[in-house]
């Protein structure tokens, strides 16, 4: 970028930054005080609303104290007509009684008539008679005492208080109803009267004030009640609540902006404290802010003039300051394409600071120059330098190279011998390795064996057991035997008894005949039992000579099991002798292991310092390859800077 162009941009940007932050205050300022005029004027406008209201509600409140004290009320007493009897609706006839009901009515109708704007004066009583101006019907049954109004009254005896606003169809009107109790011949608070009045004059007043073009006022009670929209007439009498989100906004006090049906509205609320109602007024916000923002085009219109004219008076400095400079520019071009004649000079004029600027170059051109020849001489010393700077290092290269050549000869020697020792160390590792593997075997043979011996002596065990239970089984075989020898003695005993009883039933004839059926069964019982000790002792017989054949059997079994036992107590002791044969090779090879190691990583040390120092000759030789190099180069060097130097005229 031109210095010409940098002027400019400052001349603009220093007019321009304070103007833009100046305007920027002034718009801030401008719409703020639109907003402070909006509350301003509409507070202004509602405050006046709000006391003509409240002068209007004021004085039918006294209107209603002034009733209730006149002395034909006080006179009121169970005399007046009551309908909470009737089974009908039924119309009202207090105008025609010439009684005090009759007064009490011509009273009223003398005061609505008198007072434009009352929709209904009317009384209620302690004992449920009720009076009405104008006259009307009543539902069937009708009692004011469960009336809202009446309640009302009672809660706050001897002062008037307002009934919350509601819609009589038959009037087409938004009604408030002013009820107070009165004194009378029933008690102190022995009725009440009340003053309806209709809300259609205020509703037409609110909606005929207008907050600027497009402003307008709401009406609500402290409900959220519409009583006017003056923009929705179809929002009257709904709740807040009933409305949609954007209206429900309003029922926050301290909201400043709503947006209603696409429009964007600034909002102002007031609440009467004598009402308790809630006055709110709406405007557009292109409304309120229109003069800020015809002002704010009219600045930025004003600012950009101002940017335009710095522009031009900055490029008419600029073009002024920069003429000697290019001036300048242009001999030092000169001096640039003259292919480095440093005998020229810039002229000096004036005594600016580009005068200066001109005097101090010529100066420093002379400086250059003198520079010049002194290089010029040193180049020429430099090439003979670099020549004998060549040779030698030739010379250190050749000596190089004989020494790596020795050194790698003796590098490759200690290589072999420490792989040689690797190999060493690997095989009595190995070896080693070896070892602990055959130690662990006979370990493990030594444990197996010891685990035989207890198993073959718990085997000898139970065999010595089995041949005593069958020694135990034999005797009892012999028991039995006597037994049934004992048994068989009884049945042939048996027998024989049986035979002669057989024998004498036969003498004694047909008196023995059952005697001798009996003796004939026992002789069959002793028979079979014989038979059967028969059987039993032929069973003992060969449970015998079996169970004997099983005992030598097992004496045999004994005596091999106490051979078995001696030939691996045997075994296990050899075990015994190969582990500590094995345990003494495993530490021999663990100790020409270790030695072969500590030799390795000597021979290792050697071979890497014989390494380093290989290294160092290889680093000796390349760092005489490149000084060699290095001298050629700076010949080569040397001979271009004297053809650059003899380029420049001095």
């Amino acid at each position: 970028m031109k210095i010409r162009t940098k002027m400019i941009i400052a001349f603009v940007s220093i007019a321009l930054v304070p103007m833009l932050l100046a305007t920027s205050v002034v718009i801030s300022n401008l719409r703020k005080q639109a907003v402070e005029n909006f509350y301003t004027a509409s507070s202004g406008e509602m405050t006046q609303v709000e006391n003509a209201i409240r002068i209007y509600f004021q004085a039918i409140e006294q209107n209603v104290e002034y009733i209730a004290s006149h002395p034909l009320l006080m006179r009121a007493d169970s005399s007046l007509t009551t309908y909470m009897a009737t089974q009908r609706e039924t119309a009202m006839a207090s105008q025609t009684n010439r009684a005090l009901e009759g007064d009490i009515w011509r009273y009223f109708e003398h005061f609505g008539e008198t007072h434009q704007g009352h929709a209904y004066v009317y009384l209620g009583t302690t004992e449920g008679a009720y009076i009405q101006w104008p006259a009307g019907s009543v539902s069937a049954g009708y009692d004011p005492r469960t009336r809202p109004w009446y309640q009302t009254a009672m809660s706050t005896p001897g002062r008037p208080v307002r009934t919350a606003a509601y819609y009589w169809e038959p009037d087409d009107a938004t009604i408030i109803s002013t009820v107070m109790t009165t004194s009378n011949a029933l008690g102190r608070a022995g009725g009440v009267v009340g003053l309806d009045v209709s809300l259609n004059e205020l509703t037409e007043l609110v909606r005929e004030i207008r907050l600027g073009e497009t402003g307008y006022l709401m009406l609500l009670e402290g409900d959220g009640n519409i009583l006017v929209d003056a923009k929705k007439p179809q929002n009257n009498f709904k709740q807040l609540s009933e409305l949609s989100d954007d209206y429900r906004q309003l029922a926050n006090a301290r909201v400043q902006e709503v947006s209603l049906d696409g429009t964007t509205y600034m909002v102002n609320t007031i609440t009467s404290a004598a009402l308790g109602w809630r006055m709110i007024g709406l405007i557009e916000r292109s409304e309120v802010m229109k003069a800020a923002n015809q002002m704010t085009v009219a600045l930025i219109i004003l600012v950009l003039i101002i940017a335009a004219g710095m522009a031009a008076v900055g490029r008419w400095v600029a073009m002024k300051f920069t003429q000697p400079m290019n001036e300048i520019s242009s001999r030092l071009q000169e001096i640039a394409e003259g292919k480095g004649d440093l005998t020229q000079r810039l002229p000096v004029s004036g005594n600016d600071e580009l005068g200066e600027l001109a005097g101090w170059f010529n100066k420093f051109l002379e400086s250059i120059r003198e520079l010049v020849v002194r290089i010029q001489q040193v180049s020429e010393r430099v090439s003979a330098a670099s020549t004998s700077a060549t040779g030698q290092a030739k010379e250190m290269s050749q000596i190089s190279e004989r020494q790596t050549e020795a050194v790698n000869m003796v590098s490759t020697a200690f290589h072999e011998m420490a792989a040689t020792s690797s190999e060493v160390s690997k095989s009595c590792t190995s070896a080693a390795g070896a070892a602990d593997t055959g130690f662990e075997n006979a370990e493990a043979g030594q444990r197996s064996v010891d685990a035989s011996v207890q198993e073959v002596e718990q085997l000898q065990s139970e065999v010595s057991q089995s041949v005593e239970v069958i020694s135990l089984l034999s005797e009892d075989s012999q028991n039995i035997q006597v037994i049934t020898s004992t048994i068989s003695a009884i049945a042939e005993q048996t027998n024989l008894l049986a035979l002669n009883a057989a024998i004498e039933s036969a003498r004694a004839g047909e008196q023995g005949r059952g005697f001798a059926v009996v003796a004939d069964e026992v002789r069959a019982l002793a028979q079979r039992t014989a038979e059967s000790t028969e059987q039993i002792r032929k069973l003992l017989n060969t449970l015998t000579h079996r169970t004997e054949t099983a005992k030598q059997s097992m004496e045999g079994s004994k005596a091999a099991m106490e051979a078995t036992v001696e030939s691996i107590e045997k075994v296990r002791v050899s075990f015994d002798q190969v582990r500590a044969a094995v345990n003494e090779i495993r530490d021999m090879n663990n100790q020409i292991a270790t030695a072969a190691e500590e030799q390795h990583q000597v021979a290792e040390d050697i071979n890497e310092r014989i390494i380093a120092v290989n290294d160092d000759a290889a680093d000796v030789s390349s760092i005489a390859v490149k000084v060699k190099a290095g001298s050629e180069s700076l010949g080569a060097l040397a001979t271009e800077l004297e053809k650059l130097v003899s380029s420049f005229r001095t």
